[in-house]
């Protein structure tokens, strides 16, 4: 019920509904809203037993620290990405487990069966503008609450030791957040931003023009080979989206094209055990865990399942160094070639 409380929240906009500076009556927040005065009542009450909002005198709502948090876009957008799509597919992975039993295929999931339409996550969200623009909000909110900012892989290895003039591909890289700020960081470096076509193109239009001449972004599906033999390979916050089945496939594309010399950087979580961190820490990776189960029948990886998952990619791929940034929520694991 408290994600019923949130969802309401999101839907009507009650935040924006009630001033920064001041109370409000709850009857005025059921005008602005159009949600009946019972029901915003319920609502709000509920909301301020969990420590969001508070009641000043009866009757009456106003901000606190948390529900001002609501008016901030990126965290806005996680919650609605949560309440619309996490929520309702949780509601159908015991479902989906029934139907698919052990699957490792990302359209049998809890969120395939709830909203999905039998599509996967990615599927959905390439259809569905307003569903993919909750979740572009959704993993800006997700970074700007810390532990995934791209600048802990900057800062967290040493790239000092990378040759100057080295090739380093960013697998999946997105709007090339990564390579932007490795670029900032360190300007010896040839950069390619590997993503799909339409995310490549609008990546490219956004480069800064100073990186133009050493950040290029280039079309390229990860299932399919792997065009460029680099130095360097980052796989930063993608095979945890991915089942061991698909995440050998681009495992394996990778190798295809490394050198004896080429190393692969997976900037990713590695969990651990319960007794091995805070309470709070270990609360978020199972959290990230169960996420990634209800959306995509993926899920985050023990230092043991990593090792696993790159023999079964290649014997040949080892796991040379393994590094958590403080305060990052994900660990630089350095893999390379070992006959």
């Amino acid at each position: 019920h408290d994600n019923l409380a949130l969802a309401v929240i999101s839907q009507y906009s009650i935040a924006k509904a009630v001033p920064l500076d001041q109370s409000i009556s709850m009857i005025e927040v059921s005008k602005k809203t159009g949600l009946s005065e019972h029901l915003t009542r319920s609502i709000l009450r509920h909301a301020v037993a969990t420590g969001i909002f508070h009641e000043p005198v009866p009757n009456h709502i106003a901000h606190n620290g948390l529900s001002k948090l609501l008016l901030e876009p990126k965290m806005a957008g996680w919650v609605h990405h949560t309440t619309n799509d996490v929520v309702p597919a949780a509601s159908m992975v015991i479902e989906s487990w029934r139907r698919f039993p052990d699957s490792n295929e990302p359209n049998e999931t809890g969120f395939s069966l709830a909203g999905g339409q039998g599509k996967t996550l990615f599927e959905y969200l390439a259809e569905n503008a307003e569903a993919r623009d909750r979740f572009s909000l959704a993993m800006a909110g997700l970074t700007a609450s810390g532990g995934y900012d791209a600048n802990d892989l900057v800062h967290g290895y040493p790239w000092t030791n990378i040759t100057s003039g080295a090739t380093i591909v960013d697998v999946g890289g997105s709007d090339g957040t990564m390579a932007c700020a490795l670029a900032s960081q360190y300007s010896g470096f040839r950069l390619i931003v590997q993503d799909l076509e339409g995310v490549a193109a609008h990546g490219k239009e956004a480069l800064l023009p100073s990186l133009r001449d050493r950040v290029q972004f280039q079309a390229h599906d990860f299932f399919h080979p792997q065009p460029v033999e680099a130095d360097v390979y980052i796989i930063r916050h993608v095979l945890h989206n991915w089942s061991d089945k698909y995440s050998v496939q681009i495992l394996r594309h990778i190798v295809a094209a490394m050198k004896p010399t080429s190393r692969i950087i997976v900037n990713d979580a590695v969990m651990v055990e319960p007794q091995e961190t805070s309470a709070e820490q270990y609360w978020n990776m199972s959290a990230m865990n169960l996420q990634m189960i209800t959306l995509l029948n993926a899920k985050e990886r023990t230092l043991h399942d990593w090792t696993e998952l790159f023999a079964k990619a290649d014997p040949r791929l080892k796991i040379a160094t393994v590094h958590k940034p403080t305060g990052s929520e994900m660990s630089i694991i350095e893999v390379v070639l070992m006959d």
